[in-house]
């Protein structure tokens, strides 16, 4: 279930486009400074690819080990934006790899730009594709980063919508806007939900 894109700009690569937006969120901690970065040990990863009533199955031998959460500046020469990134990796060199801390971009992961620490951060991620001029098909994640029951525990919970009948824009490409706006009052398909503790 890993398709996100952790930067909110457009991406075109062949018949798909990836993008993401700002789930809202209010004042509070900045992604630079929240708390919950640092390296996690993954305790459970559970995927129910049948709704979102409750928990999947464990998937947990299937992922990875760890999860790097840290606070991302993207610089753009005129402007700069801030977001909270989380990664997948296996140790701590993997887990430097995938980092942010050198400026770069990272492709994949979770990318929260809206909350913060008290509240939870929160993301969007969309993707749809298609052959030839037909419509497309996507799906529209909503995740979230928030505090466990247990002190030190932090929850990664993403929702899919799964959208058909995709139109597309005045260049061609799947319009994300349209999936969007499809996706709203659509039900939920799939529950990824991972639980993760600040490795000592």
């Amino acid at each position: 279930m890993k398709m996100y894109f952790v930067i909110c700009v457009g991406l075109a690569l062949g018949t798909g486009l990836v993008g993401c937006g700002d789930d809202g969120g209010s004042g509070g901690a900045t992604p630079t400074s929240s708390a919950f970065q640092g390296i996690h040990e993954v305790e459970s990863w559970t995927l129910n690819s049948d709704g979102c009533d409750a928990e999947g199955e464990s998937v947990l031998d299937q992922r990875s080990a760890l999860i790097l959460i840290e606070g991302c500046v993207l610089d753009l020469g005129f402007t700069s934006q801030s977001y909270l990134q989380a990664q997948e990796c296996n140790d701590e060199a993997e887990c430097q790899e995938v980092s942010c801390a050198d400026g770069s971009i990272n492709l994949s992961g979770w990318a929260f730009e809206g909350g913060n620490d008290s509240q939870g951060w929160r993301g969007v991620s969309s993707f749809a594709s298609g052959s030839g001029e037909g419509s497309c098909q996507g799906h529209l994640d909503t995740f979230v980063l928030s505090e466990g029951e247990e002190e030190g525990q932090l929850v990664l919970e993403t929702k899919r919508v799964l959208v058909d009948d995709v139109g597309r824009d005045a260049d061609g490409f799947c319009d994300l806007d349209d999936l969007e706006a499809k996706a709203a009052g659509q039900p939920c398909a799939e529950l990824e939900v991972i639980t993760i503790n600040r490795a000592e």
